[in-house]
């Protein structure tokens, strides 16, 4: 954080720090309070523009100097520029204020385990004689009021953890003067303080370390500490870290989100005996972990969000290529009518249907169903997708599909990842159904007459990779006209209303059995299970696919 040295007047080697706006002058409401007759009440003024400080002269009585040249309107300011305020004179520095041992002893007799935030007006001033040449901060209400002011404003634009923790940092070492050492440690999510980022105004002292023991203490208590002789505490003086590290004054406060719950800490610690924290350095400390909380707080849901819309935008893509790899259009063979429907229960699903043509002209029919649904079963549909058409593309029986199929999936030990799947060969010149059921629901065939039927039930065998070496039987049918083949996955039938009732079997038998048509009973299917369900989502994927002989 910049700062201003002053280098003339009445408290020279005083360092004052510098915020988005700085107000100098001799009245008590400035930033920097100048108390000299010969200063403006209001005297000049410092900007921030973003990448620069700017500073302009606020019609003063005796002007205002840069580099001893008058200035108008607003000039730009650099590292090692001298500002004379009348016979005040300061250094503008960009850098933190320097820190140097002071040989003042201060009183360390009083240990605060919690202090609750005090009066606004409460000042804090560390008076350095000058014979010593020390930096000296004189850090008003006023100076203080701002900087919380300052970092809150700055930490609201930020949504990056690491900016959020450089600047709150940047502050802590830049308003308390005898700090040596900051740090912020976060919970994981096992619940320990893993990750910690620290600063120190000597870069080499910085090893990203953290006094567990006294931020467990804080997150546990939810209370700020400070210890002015850690070393002695007998709260911490048993604890290795406080040795080890030689922390002579200390203080730490919890980060608290907006649910109550402590998910980090923030300490700082100086090794000087001779300048130990103070109830002002706590308050400050509070004010500052309190903004730095809220603003990782906020950072934290904007990374949520992020990588919900990553998600999302990821979900459609795939989504996108799950519709591709679906038939675009039912196939079209004289006297035959064909009707499909598919809805996965999330954005992708795990249920899958195609129409494949065999080397012989034959058409295959194949309705699958992937355990479970979402992401996982969406990608092993697409695998499966890709490999049921290429062995039903060169293979004449669906049994010897369905065998190669197992073997391949026994092979990759997919536990209880089990896949269902049916497939069902026409042969359009001769109307022969052969078909093969791999754990899949039983196919429904409605006859001319009204009567429904489940071909061959018996012969069917266990879903794919539920057993090794499973040889596949088949059954074989003719369609006679107006006979119509339903072919569906669990999810219609165990699809559940607000009651927590299933659809079942027998209302889905009701609605073929009173259809004249492959697309009346899908048509029928959809708008009956929507009546049934009401505004219950689905919890499974559904697929259905119908096809009917017409009559010709």
């Amino acid at each position: 954080m910049p700062f201003l040295l002053q280098t003339c007047g009445p408290n020279p080697g005083t360092a004052y720090p510098v915020f988005q706006e700085c107000l100098l002058g001799r009245n008590s409401d400035c930033d920097v309070v100048v108390p000299h007759d010969s200063v403006s009440r209001h005297h000049a003024r410092i900007v921030s523009l973003g990448e620069y400080y700017v500073v302009e002269d606020l019609n003063s009585r005796n002007g205002t100097k840069l580099n001893n040249l008058v200035i108008q309107g607003r000039c730009q300011l650099s590292d090692g520029d001298m500002l004379r305020l009348s016979a005040v004179e300061f250094e503008f520095r960009e850098k933190t204020a320097p820190r140097v041992p002071s040989d003042q002893i201060l009183d360390c007799d009083t240990d605060f385990a919690h202090l609750e935030p005090s009066s606004p007006t409460v000042q804090l001033s560390l008076d350095m004689q000058p014979r010593f040449d020390v930096a000296r901060i004189g850090l008003t209400a006023q100076a203080k009021l701002h900087a919380l002011l300052d970092i809150t404003q700055n930490l609201g634009r930020c949504f990056s953890q690491p900016k959020i923790f450089d600047q709150s940092m940047d502050c802590l070492l830049a308003m308390i003067p005898n700090a040596e050492y900051t740090c912020i440690g976060l919970r994981d999510e096992h619940g320990h303080l893993s990750r910690i980022v620290s600063k120190s105004p000597q870069r080499s002292q910085t090893q990203n370390r953290i006094s567990r023991s006294i931020a467990e203490q804080a997150m546990r208590s939810k209370k700020a500490i400070l210890s002015q002789d850690a070393l002695h505490d007998p709260r911490f003086r048993h604890q290795k870290s406080v040795s080890q590290l030689q922390i002579r004054s200390i203080m730490c406060a919890p980060l608290v989100d907006d649910n109550g719950e402590a998910f980090g800490a923030v300490q700082v610690e100086t090794g000087n005996w001779l300048r130990p924290f103070h109830q002002e350095d706590l308050e400050l400390l509070m004010g500052i972990a309190a903004q730095t909380a809220m603003a990782i707080t906020v950072a934290r849901l904007h990374e949520k969000e992020l990588r919900r819309r990553t998600m999302e935008r990821d979900l459609e893509l795939a989504a996108s290529v799950q519709r591709d790899l679906l038939p675009k259009q039912a196939p079209a063979i004289a006297g035959y009518e064909f009707a499909d429907h598919y809805r996965p229960a999330e954005i992708i699903g795990g249920d899958y249907f195609d129409y494949v043509s065999t080397p012989s002209n034959n058409l295959a029919v194949i309705v699958a169903d992937v355990a479970g649904h979402g992401i996982a079963a969406a990608i092993s549909m697409s695998k499966l997708s890709a490999e049921v058409r290429l062995l039903t593309s060169s293979m004449q029986s669906p049994g010897e599909v369905l065998t190669e199929l197992n073997d391949n999936l026994w092979r990759q030990h997919l536990d209880s990842r089990f896949i269902t799947l049916l497939i069902a060969v026409l042969d359009p010149r001769t109307h022969l159904v052969t078909l093969s059921c791999a754990g899949q629901m039983p196919p429904l065939v409605r006859l001319r007459s009204g009567r429904l039927v489940e071909p061959d039930r018996e012969n069917y065998g266990p879903p794919l990779g539920a057993l090794e070496r499973v040889r596949f039987v088949e059954h074989q049918f003719t369609m006679q006209p107006e006979d119509i083949l339903v072919l569906y996955t669990d999810g219609i039938t165990e699809a559940a209303n607000t009651e927590g009732e299933f659809y079942g079997i027998d209302r889905l038998r009701s609605q073929i059995v009173g259809a004249s048509s492959a697309k009346a009973i899908r048509d029928g299917i959809i708008s009956d299970l929507a009546q049934f369900m009401g505004e219950q989502p689905p919890e499974d994927d559904m697929c259905l696919v119908a096809l009917g002989r017409q009559l010709v």
